[in-house]
């Protein structure tokens, strides 16, 4: 339910900001496609909770692989609650900006899966991207411009 869930929820706020979008029927790598102005983009979401202060997902490497030069974004959908209601973030990513990431190394690339991992600072706020470096997140938070 989790996956479909999150998967529904990008869609509303694809429709929100005036976006086409469906649901692929079959999942190849390709969960959304979404178009606008008769531009089409193709959107893959991980959906997670935010767990003691930290969200973290991981895309296959080889279905990474197999999407490179085509018009495809990840969106991490973290679910967490506040105040006694469940409620969304959105990370938006670039298969460019996972690949700078990785290359910057606060991304992590391993054999078979790319992770992702993403802290709150603890005075600010600010989401964080972090492996062995880290990198402000704020651009990708709920940043629907990228796609």
């Amino acid at each position: 339910y989790i996956g479909t869930a999150g998967e529904m929820a990008v869609i509303s706020e694809l429709m929100f900001n005036g976006y086409n979008a469906n649901r692929m029927m079959i999942d190849e790598g390709i969960d959304i496609v979404a178009s606008k102005n008769n531009k089409y983009t193709y959107i893959q979401v991980k959906t997670t909770n935010v767990k003691d202060g930290r969200v973290s997902c991981q895309i296959n490497d080889n279905r990474f692989e197999q999407y490179i030069g085509s018009d495809l974004r990840y969106i991490v959908v973290a679910r967490y609650n506040n105040k006694g209601v469940n409620r969304n973030m959105f990370f938006v990513f670039t298969q460019h900006d996972i690949d700078k990431g990785v290359h910057d190394r606060y991304i992590k690339r391993g054999e078979e899966k790319i992770s992702i991992k993403i802290k709150f600072h603890d005075k600010s706020g600010e989401p964080i991207l972090y492996d062995e470096k880290e990198n402000n997140a704020s651009y990708h938070l709920n940043n629907f411009s990228l796609i």
